[in-house]
């Protein structure tokens, strides 16, 4: 059985993945490798060939990017409705907010 953590980061050998596949990262391998090859001072004129490859290979931006768009998307979420009490004539909040419970007392008070 192929351990899982490895299953998309490791490259058994350039270009297959450890299931016999094309790598996703290959396309970025060979452009590292065609810049090493035609650059004398490669170090510092394949830095954005480099750069790409290990993003494809890491995916630090790409977590990120993931990262504040559900930061973003858990601010617009309800996590609580108030509920009107009629002994203090006030809205409280509900602890734990389950929508479809809410919306299902809600239909059957309109149905009635």
């Amino acid at each position: 059985k192929v351990d899982e953590s490895l299953e998309n980061t490791k490259m058994s050998h350039p270009g297959l993945n450890v299931n016999g596949g094309t790598h996703p990262c290959f396309p970025f391998f060979q452009r590292v490798s065609a810049c090493v090859k035609r650059e004398e001072m490669y170090t510092r004129m394949c830095y954005d060939e480099v750069a790409d490859f290990w993003e494809c290979r890491n995916k630090d931006k790409q977590r990120a990017l993931q990262y504040k768009i559900a930061k973003e998307l858990h601010k617009n979420k309800i996590l609580s409705i108030p509920t009107y009490n009629e002994k203090t004539d006030s809205f409280e909040h509900s602890d734990v907010f389950n929508p479809q419970k809410y919306f299902e007392e809600n239909e059957s008070k309109n149905a009635a």
